[in-house]
């Protein structure tokens, strides 16, 4: 499941539109296109299931360099202009003081869940 998702999110991010439709709306809604059901939740408990359960030596590379082979496209982020680098790096107290920081950096939206989702996605 993990894959097909980051594979909805590899997508997503490459879609630069002001009015597009938020991360987890496309994912968790009955029109994705999923062939099963997913929430917040169960995307938790699979990225915890690979820092988990998949802790030897070498496993969670081997896992990563499958799921981005598999599921990711080749075309890479420029550092300058990357927005999963700019939220990763980014003023966490400006952030908690100025809201508009926050929803700027999170595709324009406010929405806790929608926030966690890129987070999660983002790792």
């Amino acid at each position: 499941r993990i894959g097909v998702i980051l594979a909805f999110y590899d997508k997503w991010l490459r879609y630069v539109k002001k009015d597009r439709v938020s991360l987890s709306t496309l994912l968790f809604s009955k029109s994705s296109g999923l062939t099963f059901t997913y929430s917040s939740i169960k995307l938790l408990n699979d990225y915890h299931h690979l820092l988990y359960d998949h802790d030897g030596p070498g496993q969670l590379e081997q896992i990563a360099s499958f799921l981005k082979k598999e599921y990711l496209s080749s075309t890479r982020c420029e550092v300058g202009t990357c927005k999963i680098l700019k939220r990763l790096h980014r003023d966490r107290w400006s952030f908690g003081m100025n809201n508009s920081h926050r929803i700027t950096s999170y595709s324009g939206k406010d929405d806790s869940e929608e926030v966690y989702v890129l987070k999660v996605c983002d790792r």
